[in-house]
């Protein structure tokens, strides 16, 4: 059930459940009443939930299927061209010249995430 996985999930966040309605921007008592059964998560929760937390895996929350966090290296690179499309801004990663012959192949190799809390985390592109 849902409701176990966000306790599963505040486990592994180190959060009680005030301090997680707090960074979802939702009243206490809302997640006292998904956590107890009365409710079930609403759309609002599910939106605020990822938006806070980009990395959780949607399909384990619902389903209880693969790991809590995406890949978020592989993950990383699919949604760029997403989040790019959607702004209709195409993504350059090869230089052309006149005679439309790739000249120069680029790709993502490493992606460097700083955090406010002075932590980091690197992804790499390598098989």
């Amino acid at each position: 059930m849902i409701k176990e996985r966000i306790i599963q999930f505040l486990s592994t966040e180190g959060l009680s459940p005030s301090q997680f309605a707090e960074k979802l921007g939702i009243q206490r008592s809302s997640i006292s009443h998904i956590l107890s059964g009365r409710n079930k998560p609403s759309y609002d929760f599910f939106s605020r939930l990822i938006s806070k937390y980009p990395t959780i895996s949607l399909e384990w929350f619902f389903n209880g299927k693969g790991p809590i966090f995406k890949d978020t290296a592989s993950d990383l690179f699919s949604e760029e061209v997403v989040l790019n499309e959607e702004l209709n801004t195409p993504i350059k990663n090869t230089d052309v010249n006149p005679t439309n012959e790739i000249t120069n192949v680029k790709s993502i190799n490493k992606i460097v995430m700083l955090f406010t809390d002075g932590t980091f985390e690197v992804f790499s592109n390598q098989l």
